[in-house]
């Protein structure tokens, strides 16, 4: 019973192996919810699209039948299996009978996935493969309002560069970089925090100013985790980006 009850699960769907392998790699991507997704396009900050429903993603494994589902700071992994050219399904493993929602492709302004467990659809957005990591989250936002060439608009000898991995160059004291996306008791600011390694230096709330990057201290910037009461305590620097030839 409990064998016949697992191959329903899988459900054999008589595509064949390349055909599987195909469809598989429509899938091996990294997917935001697409509300959040859009926000962001259309230029909204983390924290302005910082709602729970909002929070969530899809991290395909390449070369496995497993998918992470969850927000950006944790998840689970499930086991999947194809159901036909542009659809799959996922069970839930503690009731090997019942199928626990269908992820399903369509090209909805876009590709797109909708998981449908039967009771509502939920749409993602798919991101582009240079995000296609377990971080994919993380390069995409840095590549919105961080990545780039810049100089201190106070002393122009004084250059920065902030990478989509999430690595600073040319900045004293710090080599590294993170942009607070989600998490509970956070400051209602945006905020990013540098630091020298894995070491923790300071933490810093952001604006954008068209290109440019404007960085405030914070009341309590040298806790690694501020609180939500965090207030701002002044102007640190002013960074003005440059174009790939070096120029404003």
């Amino acid at each position: 019973m409990i064998y016949q009850m697992f191959l329903f699960c899988i459900i054999l769907s008589g595509l064949s192996l390349p055909q599987k392998k195909a469809m598989n790699e429509q899938f091996y991507n990294s997917w935001l919810r697409s509300e959040y997704f859009d926000e962001i396009k259309r230029g909204e900050t983390p924290l302005e699209c910082m709602k729970m429903e909002y929070v969530m993603q899809l991290y395909f494994f390449k070369g496995t039948d497993s998918v992470l589902i969850g927000s950006f700071n944790e998840g689970i992994i499930k086991e999947y299996s194809v159901e036909s050219f542009d659809s799959l399904i996922v069970c839930d493993p503690n009731d090997l009978g019942k199928p626990k929602f269908i992820i399903s492709i369509c090209n909805e302004n876009g590709l797109m996935l909708i998981i449908d467990d039967g009771y509502k659809k939920i749409k993602f957005r798919v991101l582009e493969k240079k995000y296609y990591r377990r971080n994919g989250v993380d390069l995409f936002i840095n590549d919105h309002f961080f990545t780039g060439d810049y100089e201190s608009a106070q002393d122009s000898t004084l250059k920065v560069s902030f990478s989509r991995q999430g690595k600073i160059e040319e900045l004293n004291n710090v080599d590294r970089y993170k942009i607070t996306l989600f998490a509970v008791d956070v400051p209602k600011i945006e905020t990013v925090t540098f630091y020298l390694g894995h070491k923790f230096h300071k933490t810093f709330h952001w604006q954008k100013s068209g290109e440019n990057i404007i960085l405030y201290n914070l009341s309590n910037e040298d806790n690694s985790w501020p609180g939500p009461n965090s207030v701002i305590s002044g102007k640190y620097l002013e960074l003005v980006k440059r174009n790939s030839k070096g120029q404003f």
